[in-house]
């Protein structure tokens, strides 16, 4: 949930080799910029041409501006003259979603995301839909993940309707077995990842392996319900901690939320949280390496109990990586008599993509102290923070202040060419 709602004006589409009037129930949401290949800049700056006058004469707007170009985003940026944090980049090829990352540009994939790839800020499943996102999105609605939405508990937008989760099997990694759907609530991002410093989820995660968070307890309780009741969950449970990981600053966060969740549903009998226990000592998942090695990293590791014989499971686990050792943990599940197993990842791992160029935080106002995400004990809202406040005496701004700071500093003239999209 990066995507700048409010200020978004410019369209970069890259249309592939689709024809220029497939993409007509974009015109009139403001800029569009196409970015085509040589061989048909012909054929789009004639369409554009004519296209370009109806709009015009459409809805009276002088900011309807459609544009071909050859090459890349900063160019199309420059075509408009927008910076990354206005512009959203719409493309039906997911692959070209990684490069485009390394601008800061928003993103927007038309068709279902492949998980084993960069996954969007937004999805949608036509033009039709991409066109309802894009309007909601100029209005200040959210569009997004369910995990990412949630997070941002205090944003002054109001939220649209969106895609809770993102479903299916990843591709290159471990296959999952037939009566096992994999469920994404939203996605992580690593600390040395660019973009993690203004992600809340990414944030929360990682201090929920140390300690509760309120406001993921309310999402695994929210989404523990919608399991419950339409998807047919009779058993709720988690990936067990690692053996030999327990300490005073490991703790069973996800499995406290779990519990505490099932009870707001008024289904604790359904909690199972000694379903699965780890069997064997294994190394850590982030040190086994590449994705066979994790496979043969926790293979054996886990043990489940019997359970009534086609009893339907939900399994959370808070990052899912490569999914070596939720496809194990739900192995042993199926094993032990389960006729279904849901697994609900918090967050899907999107590695490190995004680390060069990027301008740091905004400022303190006072003592010009870097700002940091910070979130408030009483009620989990997510605020900016200055770490020196005791000193300066400086108050935390609201999220969406902070974000747009931030995003602001991501001007055109910082994309470097050796991360920019190149068609």
């Amino acid at each position: 949930m990066l995507v700048e709602s409010e200020y978004i004006s410019t369209l970069v589409i890259d249309p592939g080799t689709t024809v220029p009037c497939k993409w007509e129930p974009l015109l009139g949401l403001g800029a569009c910029v196409f970015i085509v290949e040589d061989e048909f800049i012909g054929q789009w700056r004639k369409w554009a041409k004519k296209r370009q006058a109806c709009v015009l004469t459409w809805n009276g707007r002088k900011d309807n501006y459609i544009s071909p170009v050859r090459g890349v985003v900063k160019e199309a940026l420059e075509a408009t003259d927008s910076h990354p944090f206005e512009a959203l980049y719409v493309t039906s090829k997911q692959r070209d979603l990684r490069e485009a990352v390394g601008t800061r540009i928003g993103t927007c994939l038309i068709g279902n995301p492949d998980l084993s790839l960069v996954v969007p800020d937004v999805f949608v499943t036509d033009l039709a839909a991409c066109r309802e996102a894009l309007v909601d999105i100029q209005q200040g609605k959210h569009w997004g993940y369910v995990s990412e939405l949630i997070s941002c508990v205090g944003s002054r937008r109001r939220k649209a309707k969106s895609p809770w989760f993102l479903e299916g099997k990843v591709r290159d990694r471990p296959d999952l077995e037939d009566g096992v759907d994999l469920l994404i609530l939203g996605r992580y991002f690593p600390t040395r990842d660019a973009r993690h410093g203004r992600h809340p989820l990414s944030n929360r995660i990682n201090r929920f392996k140390k300690g509760p968070d309120s406001i993921l307890s309310r999402l695994i309780e929210s989404f523990t319900g919608f399991a419950i009741q339409d998807l047919g969950v009779d058993l709720v449970t988690r990936v067990p901690l690692r053996l030999g990981s327990e300490g005073p600053d490991r703790v069973d966060s996800l499995g406290e939320a779990v519990s505490v969740a099932a009870d707001g549903q008024g289904e604790s009998d359904r909690v199972a949280l000694g379903l699965l226990t780890s069997v064997k000592r294994q190394q850590s998942q982030k040190d086994a390496g590449s994705f066979p090695h994790r496979r043969d990293n926790v293979r054996g590791c886990f043990q489940a109990r019997k359970v009534r014989r086609g009893a339907h499971v939900l399994l959370y686990d808070d990052v899912v990586t490569s999914g070596s050792t939720v496809a194990e943990c739900a192995s042993e599940l199926l094993k032990a008599g389960a006729g279904r197993v849901i697994i609900a990842g918090i967050g899907l791992n999107q590695h490190i993509i995004s680390t060069f160029g990027s301008p740091g935080p905004p400022t303190c106002e006072l003592c010009a102290q870097p700002l940091a995400l910070r979130f408030n004990r009483s009620n989990g809202t997510a605020f900016w923070g200055c770490p020196n406040y005791m000193t300066c005496g400086a108050k935390g701004i609201p999220f969406d202040h902070g974000l747009t700071a931030w995003n602001s500093l991501n001007t055109r003239d910082r994309i470097q060419a050796e991360i920019d999209v190149d068609f």
